[in-house]
């Protein structure tokens, strides 16, 4: 007997930042294009996202990810497992990776904290082994308004490590288009401009 599945319920979220950051650390020079479509299945999702990036060797990452979210209790679970690749890459280049993410939310009225994990064991490039937790917050202040804040902790070979912070105010614009304002820090601030403190703005359009 087949298992019947729910009937399926497209979507599509394209954004736009000043900077484009990932991890807590900057991945672009300039602005930042992303387009993420996605079909789930009752709490089963397919999706894809593109983005450029500034690197050396290639200017394009895309993924395919498969996801799964549920709610035990009242915590929010999700899990999805991503591969990861650099489009077009020079010869050489280590270009595809696996990521696997599990997360954790409740809500507390308006008080939504959330705790995440994020792991590769060969990350693209020269990093190989890559771990990314976080912990954070969201809050809503009524109208639309929302405030975030959160910590990172990421350790890896191949790459240095170090801890991000995160502090943004969001605006919801009816159902759809949400703007931010963000601020971005590490510990690693010596490490270059990638590492530096930055306040980056973006939209974020989801249908």
């Amino acid at each position: 007997m087949g298992m019947d599945l729910p009937p399926p319920a497209p979507a599509i979220e394209i954004s736009i930042a000043s900077r484009g950051y990932s991890k807590g650390v900057a991945q672009t020079d300039g602005a930042q294009l992303v387009v993420r479509p996605e079909v789930a299945f009752g709490n089963f999702r397919i999706s894809a996202y593109g983005k450029n990036v500034t690197a050396v060797g290639y200017d394009i990452e895309a993924g395919l990810s498969a996801g799964y979210r549920t709610t035990v209790g009242k915590v929010e679970w999700s899990g999805s497992a991503t591969v990861k690749r650099n489009v077009d890459a020079d010869p050489g280049i280590d270009n595809t990776a696996l990521e696997l993410n599990v997360g954790a939310t409740r809500s507390f009225g308006a008080l939504k904290p959330r705790l995440s994990l994020t792991y590769s064991p060969d990350d693209l490039g020269s990093t190989r082994r890559s771990y990314f937790w976080e912990a954070g917050s969201a809050y809503s202040i009524g109208k639309g308004f929302g405030l975030q804040a959160g910590v990172g902790l990421r350790r890896r070979a191949g790459g240095a490590d170090y801890t991000s912070r995160t502090a943004a105010v969001t605006k919801a614009f009816g159902k759809h288009l949400t703007g931010e304002v963000r601020l971005y820090d590490t510990s690693r601030g010596e490490l270059g401009d990638n590492y530096d403190r930055r306040v980056v703005v973006s939209l974020r359009l989801r249908s």
